[in-house]
């Protein structure tokens, strides 16, 4: 069922209404056309988004997880009126800062919801943002199931014996190598909420909670594909000119007033999100809008006395919270792209939709005009499929073994300093692995070798002795 935030107020009250995601059942009409642009944080999707619905007759849909909290309009970079041009956009600022427990499930029914109204009054939805699996949620059918442990207030861990919740991280691994190894090798001591939650699911189900994501990976490739008639859009730049496009962005949002918002958010809700967040046993993991990318990165800032704050030492300590903001930031850009490439691009054929790429080739004014006149030529082609093709092709899927790109994360421990790294391998490296098959107990800087050559080392080797 769709939830909806009934009152703005209350946290996570939702009024349950009619639209039944088991079938799909929400008044969405799947053969109508459908918009949306992808893209790293930076690129400009929202700007795209405005031109194409200005263009088209269209209404924009967020799925940009961090905007749908309000407040922190400069942190998360939403969009002001002015820049929207009149155009409508949805689900931004939907969320009281306090929500706990929105999941991607409930963004789902909203959306569905509100593409249904859109296409009521005959205009296009067009949806845009970087919470890239919030998309693939509503182009494919990947959920799993919507009847799978899911817990919001103070009822996050009502499946778990109660002696699982004062355990610290490295009893919890113990007990989660017990039921299920495989997820224990992914998981760090210190991911409290992520080993609560592996138990849970076993505890709950019956099921190790390994199995059901390698389900959900199997499913992946035969889902059902939801929306029939859907135009894919792919903003893309070099990463050396996107970083400094981030700069530029985080220096406007600094004259546009975001230490000021920081502050006042911060004094505002943070002892109401402190209560909350103690009430929920043994889960310090940030939520609601103290998760964002660009509040958090501010928190050994905004934790000094207000005194301190306008100190030297103060402006100190915010300026490297500025370059922590930056390098986060650019790292996230870089995630999202990678989920665009493995995950929508190189879907199976059956299942697969043509991904436009508008590449910017500078930082210029000229450069972006160029990509919005692709995309609405690319915009009257997919709505008028009679008028001249356009001279594009999409791009061409680089492998059909969707799964062979997917990297896998192992944690492993070094026996000399005792701490943990991680090992990414993928599934090319590991005959290799087998080949080499001996174990080196030693992290990069213990054995006084590269990181690379020792996870790919020791990565299939630990992992088959979790096993």
């Amino acid at each position: 069922m769709l939830w909806l935030i009934r009152n703005y107020e209350t946290l996570l009250n939702y009024e349950m209404i009619s639209c039944y995601t088991g079938n799909m059942r929400c008044g969405v009409d799947w053969k109508k056309p459908i918009v949306v642009i992808l893209g790293a944080t930076g690129t400009g999707k929202t700007e795209l988004a405005v031109e194409v619905c200005l263009h088209a007759g269209g209404e924009m849909i967020s799925a940009d997880a961090m905007q749908m909290y309000s407040g922190l309009e400069i942190a998360t970079n939403k969009s002001t009126v002015e820049e929207r041009r009149n155009v409508d956009e949805h689900l931004v600022s939907s969320l009281h800062p306090l929500t706990f427990g929105y999941t991607v499930q409930h963004f789902r029914q909203q959306a569905l919801q509100t593409i249904a109204a859109v296409q009521s009054r005959g205009r296009l939805p067009v949806l845009v943002g970087g919470t890239n699996y919030y998309i693939e949620s509503l182009i494919w059918n990947t959920l799993l199931s919507e009847n799978q442990p899911s817990h919001t207030g103070n009822c996050y861990y009502q499946d778990l014996p109660a002696d699982l919740l004062t355990m610290d991280g490295e009893r919890l691994l113990d007990e989660l190598r017990k039921v299920d190894p495989d997820m224990a090798c992914r998981l760090h001591p210190n991911n409290r909420r992520r080993l609560l939650r592996s138990l849970q699911v076993w505890h709950a189900t019956g099921r190790r909670q390994s199995e059901l994501v390698e389900q959900q990976r199997l499913c992946d490739v035969e889902q059902k594909l939801l929306f029939q008639n859907c135009l894919i859009l792919w903003l893309r730049i070099d990463r050396q000119l996107l970083h400094k496009r981030l700069e530029a962005r985080l220096k406007r949002m600094l004259e546009r007033g975001l230490k000021d918002e920081l502050v006042e958010f911060y004094d505002t809700f943070y002892d109401q999100y402190v209560a909350k967040q103690n009430s929920i046993p043994d889960d310090n993991q940030a939520k609601g809008a103290f998760q964002c990318l660009g509040f958090k990165e501010f928190l050994p800032f905004l934790r000094l006395e207000p005194e301190a704050r306008h100190s030297t030492h103060g402006l100190e300590i915010f300026q490297r919270c500025l370059e922590q903001l930056h390098l986060a930031t650019c790292r996230y850009a870089k995630k999202q792209v990678k989920w665009i490439e493995n995950r929508i691009v190189r879907r199976p054929g059956s299942v697969a939709l043509p991904v436009y790429a508008l590449d910017m080739h500078a930082d210029t004014p000229h450069s972006f005009r160029h990509c919005i006149a692709q995309a609405l030529t690319l915009v009257d082609w997919f709505l008028s499929p009679a008028t001249v093709p356009p001279v594009m092709e999409p791009l061409n899927q680089k492998s059909l073994d969707w799964k062979a790109h997917d990297d896998k994360l192992l944690y492993v421990r070094c026996e000399t300093c005792n701490r943990f790294f991680d090992c990414r391998y993928s599934n090319s490296l590991k005959e290799e692995a087998l080949a080499v098959f001996f174990l080196v107990q030693q992290c990069h800087i213990c054995s006084g070798k590269s990181n690379s050559t020792v996870c790919h080392l020791i990565c299939f080797s630990v992992y088959r002795q979790c096993l």
